[in-house]
């Protein structure tokens, strides 16, 4: 079994608070989604290079 870094610690932390505040329904769901990629940015599991790159269509 491999070492937990820090990286996934924060990725799993967010998504379970991004799921609960979509379950709780009082926060609108786009804002719920840019704290959850800002937070993941900050916590370096996103790279801030590909952030808010935009995906090709």
């Amino acid at each position: 079994m491999g070492a937990v870094y820090a990286a996934d610690i924060c990725l799993f932390l967010v998504l379970g608070i991004a799921l609960l505040l979509f379950m709780w329904g009082r926060i609108r769901h786009d804002i719920v989604a840019l704290i959850s990629l800002l937070a993941l940015t900050i916590g370096r599991a996103v790279p801030a290079q590909e952030a808010f790159t935009i995906l090709p269509s």
